[in-house]
C-alpha cells in the first residue's frame, strides 16, 4: 500500500520466546525499512480458504524469504525449498542465545550449507535484516536426466513400506538416483537442488516419529519437495495413514494403509512421469556461470551408474578385475568399489555377444 515491496518471514510458532523475538524484529524492521514490508504467518486471513495458499503467495509475491531454523521445522524446511524452487532469495536466522537444534541440523545438512547467520535479540536481528540489500537467488539449471528421471530420498531405516516403494518403482521401470544416508549422511543443499533440477519426479516418503532417525529423514523430504513442488515436477509425498502431515503439504501427500495403497499411488506416479518427461524442455539461465555447471561426481555411484563411463579412468585395479584376475574387491567406504563394479558390468554387457 505505501509502495514497498513485500517479504514473508518463516519460522515455527514455538518455542513462544523465539516467535516474540521475531515479531518484535519484524516490526523494528518495518519501522526501518523503506524498501520492503516484511510479514509473519500469523497475518495470514485464513477464513476459507485453503490454509496454505497466502503463505505460497506472499513467498512467489515479494523479493526474498527470511526464515528462522533454530529448531529445525519440516514446514520451514519446506518453505525454503520452494522458495529457492521459485528463484528467491533465501535469508536463514540462527537465536544464538537458544540451545535449538544444532546437532539435528548438523546430521540433516541443507540448512547450514545453505549459511545463515547468528542473532542473539530482536535488535540484533533487525539489524541484520536491514543491512540485506542483494536478493539474488540460487542460480540453477533445469535439464532432466532422461537416463535417470526419477529421485528418491530415502530414509535411515528402510521398513516394508519403503521397501515396497522402491520395488513398485523398479517395476515400472524407471531407473532412479535416490539420497541414501547409507552413503551420505548429510544431504547438501546444493545436492538436493542439482538433484531435483535433473529430475521427471521426485519420490519422498514420510515417516512416523516413532521410527529411528524419522526426524532428519522428513527435514529432507520436506524441503526437496518444496523444490520438486515449486517447479512443477511430479511429487509423490507418501505416507502412512497414522501420520498426520506437515500442513504446508496435508493436502498434496498420499496415504497408504496396505501395500495395495503404494502400489497404485506408484502406478498412478508413474503415468505422471511419463507425461512430464514428454513435454518438458530444458530450461538454462542466462545467469549461470562455469562454476555453477560444475560437477565433479556424485557420492553415491549408483547415482552415476549412466554418466560414469564418461569420466572414469582406468586403473590397473579394474583393468584385473575386468580380465578376471580377482574375485573379492576391498577397501573403505568412498573407495570406489561400487563404481569399479558398475564400470566391469557395463563393459562386459556391452562386449557380450548377441
Amino acid at each position: 500500500m505505501d509502495g514497498r515491496k513485500t517479504a514473508f518471514y518463516a519460522y515455527p510458532g514455538a518455542p513462544t520466546e523465539i516467535a516474540q523475538t521475531i515479531r518484535a524484529a519484524i516490526a523494528g524492521f518495518n519501522a526501518a525499512s523503506t524498501t520492503h514490508n516484511l510479514e509473519g504467518w500469523e497475518r495470514n486471513d485464513i477464513s476459507g480458504i485453503p490454509l496454505t495458499e497466502p503463505i505460497f503467495l506472499k513467498i512467489s509475491a515479494g523479493d526474498f524469504l527470511a526464515a528462522d531454523v533454530t529448531y529445525v521445522n519440516e514446514n520451514v524446511a519446506f518453505e525454503v525449498g520452494y522458495a529457492i524452487g521459485i528463484k528467491k532469495r533465501c535469508l536463514l536466522f540462527v537465536n544464538s542465545a537458544q540451545t535449538g537444534d544444532r546437532e539435528l541440523a548438523n546430521q540433516i545438512g541443507i540448512f547450514d550449507t545453505l549459511g545463515y547467520e547468528q542473532y542473539e535479540n530482536s535488535q540484533a536481528l533487525t539489524k541484520l535484516l536491514v543491512s540485506h540489500t542483494d536478493f539474488s537467488p540460487i542460480e540453477f539449471e533445469t535439464a532432466i536426466n532422461h537416463q535417470q528421471p526419477v529421485y528418491i530420498v530415502e530414509p535411515a531405516k528402510k521398513n516394508d513400506a519403503h521397501l515396497m516403494l522402491v520395488s513398485r518403482t523398479k517395476k515400472a521401470r524407471w531407473k532412479y538416483r535416490s539420497f541414501n544416508p547409507d552413503e551420505d549422511v548429510r544431504l547438501s543443499a546444493l545436492e538436493a537442488i542439482r538433484h531435483v533440477a535433473q529430475s521427471a519426479g521426485i519420490i519422498a516418503p514420510l515417516q512416523l516419529p516413532s521410527i529411528q532417525h524419522s526426524k532428519e529423514h522428513n527435514v529432507r523430504a520436506m524441503f526437496v519437495a518444496g523444490l520438486s513442488i515449486a517447479l512443477e515436477i511430479p511429487t509423490l509425498l507418501i505416507h502412512p495413514t497414522e501420520l498426520s502431515p506437515p500442513l504446508d503439504v496435508r493436502d498434496l501427500t498420499k496415504k497408504y494403509r496396505h501395500p495395495d495403497d503404494i502400489a497404485d499411488a506408484v502406478q498412478a506416479f508413474s503415468l505422471e512421469v511419463t507425461d512430464f518427461s514428454q513435454s518438458t524442455q530444458s530450461i538454462s539461465s542466462s545467469a549461470s556461470t562455469v562454476l555453477t555447471k560444475l560437477t565433479v561426481g556424485d557420492p553415491t555411484a549408483e547415482n552415476e551408474m549412466t554418466t560414469l563411463g564418461d569420466y572414469y579412468i582406468s586403473t590397473d585395479e579394474y583393468q584385473r578385475a575386468l580380465r578376471g584376475e580377482v574375485n573379492l574387491v576391498v577397501g573403505r567406504k568412498g573407495s570406489g568399489k561400487t563404481a569399479l563394479f558398475v564400470r566391469c558390468e557395463t563393459r562386459s554387457a556391452r562386449e557380450s555377444p548377441t
